[in-house]
């Protein structure tokens, strides 16, 4: 068996046990160490390749951006330019804070969260550049047009500023929005300003003329939402029903040659003959003594064709009808009011539509009845200086004159009078 002081020998090797372990760990701590450093540094060097590619997209953006935008006047244009220009470099801030390898967590989630948002103004931003490009040529191509403008379409209104009350003044004859219009395209008055706030809302100042051509000074403010609205729909269609419902008649009643066309001649059934098909009336000739201008007499015949009421009214009818369809599918107050005025109507009329009870019902019923006057009188107009075509008589009944001649009465004749005489001519 072995003694106290062997067992003592044998325990010693601990100490020598202890520095191996010791000196295992310490190398381990030293390869850890240099292990972190190099992946940190490796980061880094990731870190500064990202940052430096994202600097070389952030500059080739720009100039695209930018780019895209010199459609638009200079000054509103440079408010985009610098708009873009903050919040990209605000991204690239908050992108090298989430990706910087020494960044803490909560500086790193505040950076997650703001870019989310800057994600959705940077792509507003450029939404809102196109919308802007987009109205700007509309609106070049439309004051380029001058045959149209004042007679196809009129630019809508917008508010002037406030009066004492505080109360917005708004401009009813479109002269705000067409000056608008002039400085979008880079062509403002004199003292004209334009200036866009960075939350998408403008602020123009400058002056029109009315339409006794004075000068009215305004001063417009408008939301982002409100300059959208402009920039897609800067003016409105006039309507114009009576020159559409006359144009659309056409060869409708008359054909090329001045002929009644085929279907509009009354016609009359052959007594005695059953089944046999209807002969249009025998025409009339009217016969009128006329006086000329030197104070000589004339004697003028018409040759009139009796026409179909009903056909005829009919076509009048389901004409004032689809006026009416397109009068209500145009929404803009100055449009219909336009529309109405050009037929001797007016606000009073317009007013019956915020009528919940039978306000359409009754405006429907005066707008029909007046567009068939209207349209009524056209057709009659159609021919004025041959005097040939539809006419009415004195109890409203339509007739077709096909021939008009006129034979100079000499003195000494017993008819020296106007009289008017009537007789069949056959046919």
């Amino acid at each position: 068996m072995a003694t106290y002081g062997e067992y003592k020998v044998i325990s010693d090797r601990s100490a020598a046990d202890l520095q191996n372990t010791i000196a295992k760990i310490t190398t381990k701590s030293v390869n850890d160490y240099k292990a972190i450093q190099e992946r940190d540094q490796k980061e880094r060097r990731m870190f500064d390749i990202r940052q430096r590619k994202r600097e070389k997209e952030y500059a080739a953006d720009v100039v695209a951006f930018e780019k895209n935008g010199k459609a638009i006047a200079g000054e509103i244009n440079e408010s985009f330019n610098k708009e873009y220009r903050y919040l990209l470099d605000q991204y690239n801030d908050y992108t090298n804070i989430l990706e910087d390898p020494n960044s803490n967590r909560k500086s790193r989630k505040e950076a997650m969260d703001t870019l989310a948002d800057l994600d959705r103004k940077i792509l507003s931003a450029k939404s809102t550049q196109e919308i802007y490009i987009g109205g700007s040529a509309n609106l070049e191509e439309k004051l380029s047009n001058s045959a149209a403008l004042g007679s196809t379409y009129g630019f809508v209104s917008l508010n002037m500023g406030k009066d004492k009350n505080s109360e917005f003044i708004m401009n009813k004859d479109g002269g705000v929005a067409q000056d608008i219009a002039n400085q979008l395209i880079g062509k403002p008055g004199k003292g004209d300003t334009f200036t866009r706030n960075t939350d998408g809302s403008i602020e123009a100042n400058g002056t029109y003329l009315n339409a006794d051509g004075e000068e009215e000074s305004y001063t417009t403010k408008l939301t982002a939402q409100e300059v959208e609205a402009f920039l897609n729909n800067p003016t409105y269609n006039y309507i114009k029903p009576v020159e559409t419902a006359i144009n659309s008649v056409g060869n409708k009643f008359i054909n090329e040659n001045g002929a009644l066309v085929e279907g509009f001649e009354e016609e009359k059934s052959i007594i005695g003959q059953p089944g046999a098909l209807p002969k249009p009336k025998e025409q009339t000739i009217v016969s009128t003594t006329v006086r000329g201008e030197n104070g000589e007499y004339f004697e003028r015949r018409e040759t009139r064709t009796p026409v179909n009421q009903d056909a005829i009214n009919a076509e009048i009818n389901a004409l004032a009808a689809t006026q009416y369809v397109n009068f209500m599918a145009n929404e803009n107050d100055l449009a219909r009011l336009q529309a109405l005025k050009s037929i001797g109507l007016g606000q009073t009329q317009l007013d019956l539509l915020s009528d919940v009870n039978e306000g359409e019902d009754k405006f429907k019923k005066i707008f029909e009845n007046r567009m068939r006057e209207k349209i009524s009188d056209g057709i009659m107009n159609t021919n004025p200086k041959a005097n040939k075509g539809l006419f009415k008589d004195e109890n409203g009944k339509w007739y077709f004159v096909e021939q008009v001649s006129k034979t100079e009465i000499k003195k000494g004749d017993k008819n020296t009078t106007e009289t008017s005489d009537e007789y069949n001519s056959g046919k």
